[in-house]
């Protein structure tokens, strides 16, 4: 059986990513057997993580992390690292409000990205849970946006310490990230809390955490190499929000509900014919339940 297939077919905790192929889904996956991050890497996917970059960069009005770096760096070109760099986007916004930068994307895969282009952008493929491939002390600027589902719990406190190590002494560490357990201001559905507790326990027998961004802070204060900066705060995104944002967060998260219902389904011994109505069944509880999602945004400067 090919190895983006298996996702249909068995549990997230037995599914092993190897080369990149086309599955049954025609989705594409990464093949990094290290790694536990089950979501696609096509352009559907690519899509929909910027849909999802606009609404987080909505959700925090876009205060720029540039704003805790001083206008000397800023105007010989602060050199960046955007880990888990996906499309680009995040780039993309930061080149178009500081072109003088220098910037570094880094993905476990490169057929995500779809944004920035230019001389002063380079795009580098690794493994974020592996020694990082550049010298000490070389970024004015780490930022890491969504990649709690790119590695295991166990896993953060050594990168954490790789990106103190790659940022200059008073360099800023900037880190967005979502508890992925909806909350509910009502009474949650019976399928809504069924896939809540079926996908929470598979990610987990994979070593991830779907609900670490609310210990992000902790971990990097317990480097002991950090101080937290004004800016660190949670903010929520309510299932209801109305307008055009809100159609956009309800689509993100549809189709990752979606693509996750190929392992889901089978775990919760649900027919693929009939996981279109459980999903409807789902988001029809988030609607009456008032579901809202967690961001946590960590702010943190380097010792000198």
């Amino acid at each position: 059986m090919e190895p983006s297939a298996l996702i249909k077919t068995q549990a997230a905790a037995e599914w092993a990513p190897g080369e990149d192929q086309s599955g049954a889904d025609e989705r594409t996956y990464h093949g990094v057997k290290s790694v536990p991050y089950t979501l696609p890497n096509d352009a559907s996917e690519s899509s929909r993580l910027n849909a999802q970059h606009k609404v987080i960069r909505a959700i925090f009005d876009y205060p720029s992390p540039a704003e805790y770096l001083s206008e000397e760096v800023l105007e010989n070109g602060a050199k960046v690292l955007d880990v888990g760099t996906g499309t680009g986007a995040w780039i993309a916004d930061a080149i178009r409000e500081h072109p003088r930068g220098e910037y570094i994307g880094f993905d476990i895969t490169s057929k995500l990205w779809v944004e920035p282009t230019g001389r002063n952008v380079t795009l580098v493929e690794g493994n974020v849970m592996e020694k990082l491939p550049f010298e000490d002390n070389t970024f004015d600027l780490v930022h890491q946006q969504m990649l709690f589902l790119g590695a295991p719990e166990t896993a953060w406190p050594s990168i954490f310490e790789e990106y103190f190590r790659v940022l200059k002494p008073g360099g800023v560490l900037y880190i967005i990230e979502m508890h992925a357990v909806a909350k509910h201001q009502g009474q949650i559905t019976h399928h809504a809390k069924q896939f809540a507790q079926t996908t929470q326990s598979m990610f987990a027998a994979r070593g991830v955490n779907i609900q670490v961004a609310c210990k992000i802070g902790e971990v990097v204060e317990q480097n002991g190499q950090f101080d937290i900066l004004p800016g660190t705060e949670s903010r929520n995104i309510s299932w209801n929000l109305e307008g055009p944002l809100g159609d956009l967060w309800r689509w993100n998260i549809h189709s990752v509900l979606e693509t996750t219902g190929g392992f889901a389904s089978v775990a919760m011994g649900i027919h693929a014919n009939q996981w279109s109505a459980f999903l409807a069944d789902v988001e029809a509880g988030f609607k009456a339940s008032n579901a809202y999602h967690e961001f946590y945004r960590v702010c943190a400067r380097k010792r000198v």
